[in-house]
């Protein structure tokens, strides 16, 4: 539902009149009662030149109303600390900004400078006691509760808990990346000894095995040239008979002898 210039001027002049809705430091700001009851004598008021006005509507068109207005007033104080001349600072161009400056007493609109040279402070401070910094926010006050408003059109706050996060998380990560990859580097390096000592016991073990085959071909050789000296058959096939059984009967002796070591 639109609103014409007539009605908003009304409401505002309305909603000064209740410190409860917008004093932040008045004992009534906190109690809903008050606030319900001061929202309804506005919207019993509003109805005279808007008939179908109601409380929820009062209430979304306030919250818009003073989070535009907080929005301009922080564009303004930001283009003078900027240090731009002073034909460039900025000047708010809604209608009723001189109408609500009375808000201005009871919230503090941080510059952007400001904000983040306190959120800097405070998360320097929160590194040496963090323990102070539990629920304490710098607060972007367009919002508050009186209104109970979802509307889109309210400013957001800015946590120093988060700005402490987004700060430091990064490091902590790079931080435990490169314990990790020590970690990875000091598992790969023993891994490449436990490697490199199996392979010489292996190649040692082959060499071991490629000695002993050596010898036993050496060996062989050695009884083959001998029975190539022997001319005659007959006599070449009993000595042939007699070695291998030399060779049996030696592999009997061993089995009998390592059965006997075993038991």
């Amino acid at each position: 539902m639109s609103w014409s210039r007539e009605q908003c001027e009304l409401l505002i002049d309305e909603y000064q009149k209740y410190p409860c809705l917008y004093a932040v430091k008045s004992n009534l700001y906190k109690n809903k009662h008050a606030r319900n009851k001061a929202l309804e004598s506005i919207t019993s008021i509003l109805k005279s030149i808007k008939p179908n006005v109601t409380l929820n509507e009062i209430k979304q068109k306030l919250a818009g109303l003073k989070s535009t207005f907080l929005a301009e007033h922080k564009k303004s104080l930001n283009s003078k600390v900027s240090g731009v001349g002073e034909d460039q600072i900025y000047t708010p161009s809604i209608w009723y900004y001189k109408r609500m400056m009375f808000l201005l007493e009871h919230f503090e609109i941080p510059t952007t400078i400001d904000t983040l040279t306190q959120a800097h402070d405070r998360s320097e401070m929160a590194i040496e006691t963090p323990c102070l910094l539990v629920n304490q926010d710098i607060e972007y006050t367009a919002i508050d509760n009186v209104l109970d408003s979802t509307s889109s059109e309210e400013i957001p706050t800015t946590s120093t808990s988060q700005f402490i996060k987004n700060r430091y998380e990064p490091k902590l990560k790079r931080k435990r990346t490169v314990d990790d990859q020590q970690l990875l580097k000091g598992a790969t390096d023993a891994l490449a000894t436990i490697s490199s000592s199996f392979n010489t016991q292996i190649k040692n073990i082959a060499s071991e095995q490629e000695n002993k085959n050596d010898e036993n071909d050496t060996f062989a050789r050695f009884i083959v040239s001998k029975l190539n000296l022997i001319t005659d058959p007959t006599i070449r096939f009993e000595v042939e008979k007699e070695i291998i059984s030399k060779i049996y009967n030696g592999i009997s002796r061993s089995v009998v002898s390592k059965n006997n070591i075993i038991n």
